[in-house]
């Protein structure tokens, strides 16, 4: 793979998972006992095989993120940027993924509403503009009256980047009989791209393909060229894919990683990248923490220091991701860290940052587990089973289920009051009851690992509780060994921290196979189907363990699947 360009640069909860739900340990695929030796999860069989692609089998529209960079494309910043069109887009929701599988197909309320009204401004502004027509139209749109082989010429160019594909001379007839129907001449130019602008093929990733074979449709090259530009990118392809598709390039897979890696090193595909990072993370939002617990090590005002270990999150995981030596292992071990601020500096115990190059913060916070914005809760105290469960659900795809509230109450009551205990005693003491263990055998154990880590995420030595008052209390002393964490079959039997985990993490075939899945499944806003998809798992796993993440990437949106989708 050629390197692409460098980037640009919860609180203690009342949840126990506490519960007769069952914990599923996998992240599906054959049992990881079968296969030792190359360790995968995983398989891409020959029967498989004949399932790529299938996993696209309907008609999806342009997701909120994807249509606002549509027109940004077709119309230019100068118009998607006027007020008004602002308004009736932010309007629309934002299809920010949380969960594998929640993006609905179905258009939002109010889309065709709010798209008439775009393109009803969006071209008062555009036909007033000079400038744009000459930019965006054929320089015969620019005079009056207009010839009907300018108007074809107009409907072939304009019109073949909203539908993403060249027109028939029948569809060119129909637009030019809209053209005459509205009037003609500057009038009916005007109607002819609002009508554009509000085509169904705007709004949806229509896909009709070349040719059925075995139950699978094989897309045509202009449809290829589009998954291409929006899985890398959120928007319409660019010039150079339009002339790929138009010459064949596109119908072998070197071609499509060619163009694949070209869009990556994109700006729009950063903050793609970035996105993905929020899903992985499960990082929507990060609070603040307790003002009493930040004056403990000298931060006298925590007010929006949770949006800045986010933000330092974030740059971390683009530091890595984008480097020529970011590898998976490098994710769970790095000492890069970007405190931009005292008070994040403190945390760290290391300088602040003021460039684009990190401070190193030594032994302290390896790596993405050691995010403070993955530590920090709003409480006075830390969480090991927020903490433990994080990890579970997010780093190895363990499916958990969600506590039932009359158990915890229950449990509750049986215990009484075990406030005036560490959190590692409070905590096993809660999770020992028959009904809870399952499940926190293996979430304390990794939990415990963080407790040298305070509410914050600062290193710390002793536990100390703070009250709801702020006030502190009672401190314990802090044992980070997990015996027996379970990460996976032939994982280490005890860890003595969470230095020790991020170790063992980044050394985990789970963990390089659930950042596999969790790419295809925020790439693809689709949910794992194991049958059919399992070959396109497969490569991204493989190349989690001897590639970069990038190579991740382009596994996950430049193989075979990409030619294909399911006959309806």
């Amino acid at each position: 793979m050629k390197k692409l360009a460098k980037a640009h640069a919860g609180g203690w909860l009342a949840v126990l998972a506490c519960t007769a739900v069952s914990c599923v340990g996998t992240i599906g695929g054959p049992d990881p006992s079968e296969n030792e030796r190359t360790r995968l999860t995983y398989a891409c069989t020959e029967q498989r095989k004949l399932s790529r692609g299938v996993t696209f089998d309907h008609m999806r529209r342009l997701s909120h993120a994807e249509l606002v960079h549509t027109l940004g494309a077709l119309l230019g910043e100068s118009i998607i940027g006027d007020a008004e069109i602002q308004t009736k887009l932010s309007g629309l929701p934002v299809d920010e993924m949380v969960i594998a599988g929640d993006f609905t197909d179905n258009p939002p309320v109010g889309t065709a509403l709010a798209l008439s009204q775009v393109s009803k401004r969006a071209v008062e502004l555009a036909m007033a503009s000079p400038t744009w027509k000459t930019d965006h139209l054929p320089s015969c749109a620019g005079t009056s009256p207009l010839t009907d082989a300018c108007v074809e010429e107009v409907v072939e160019q304009f019109g073949g980047q909203v539908w993403r594909r060249d027109l028939s001379p029948d569809e060119v007839q129909s637009y030019l009989s809209y053209y005459h129907e509205a009037g003609a001449d500057m009038g009916g130019l005007s109607y002819l791209l609002r009508r554009l602008l509000q085509s169904p093929s705007l709004v949806f990733h229509i896909e009709e393909g070349a040719e059925i074979k075995n139950g699978r449709i094989r897309l045509t090259d202009f449809e290829v060229a589009s998954r291409i530009s929006y899985l890398t990118q959120n928007t319409m392809p660019d010039d150079a894919l339009m002339k790929a598709a138009r010459s064949g390039e596109l119908q072998s897979l070197e071609g499509v990683q060619a163009h694949v890696e070209r869009l990556l090193a994109g700006e729009k595909a950063h903050i793609k990248v970035r996105d993905f990072f929020r899903y992985y993370a499960r990082l929507g939002t990060v609070p603040d923490p307790m003002p009493a617990v930040g004056a403990q090590i000298g931060i006298p005002d925590t007010s929006g220091l949770g949006d800045e270990m986010r933000q330092e999150a974030f740059d971390f995981f683009e530091h890595v991701f984008w480097s020529e030596e970011g590898t998976f292992n490098e994710l769970m071990t790095s000492s890069a860290a970007f405190p931009r601020s005292e008070a994040m500096a403190r945390i760290f115990d290391t300088e602040v940052v003021s460039s684009e190059e990190p401070v190193a913060s030594a032994s302290s916070h390896p790596g993405l587990l050691h995010r403070p914005a993955l530590l920090t809760n709003a409480g006075g105290r830390t969480s090991p089973i927020v903490r433990g469960a994080r990890l579970r659900k997010a780093f190895l795809c363990d499916e958990m289920g969600m506590p039932d509230p009359a158990a915890v109450a229950e449990r509750k009551n049986e215990v009484g009051d075990i406030e005036n205990m560490s959190n590692r005693d409070k905590t096993t003491k809660l999770t020992d009851a028959p009904a809870c263990i399952a499940c926190h055998a293996r979430v304390n154990g990794i939990g415990f690992a963080f407790e040298g880590f305070d509410q914050l995420g600062a290193k710390r030595s002793v536990e100390l509780v703070f009250n709801e008052q702020g006030e502190p209390g009672a401190t314990w002393p802090i044992d980070t060994t997990a015996q027996d964490p379970e990460l996976e079959p032939g994982g280490p039997e005890n860890l003595s921290d969470s230095v020790e985990l991020a170790l063992a993490m980044s050394e985990s075939y789970k963990a390089r196979a659930c950042i596999s899945r969790r790419l295809f499944e925020y790439y693809h806003a689709s949910t794992v189907d194991i049958e059919s998809d399992s070959c396109i798992l497969s490569e991204g796993e493989a190349r989690s363990q001897s590639g970069t993440l990038q190579s991740v990437l382009l596994a996950t949106i430049a193989n075979e699947d990409i030619f294909w989708k399911q006959e309806p």
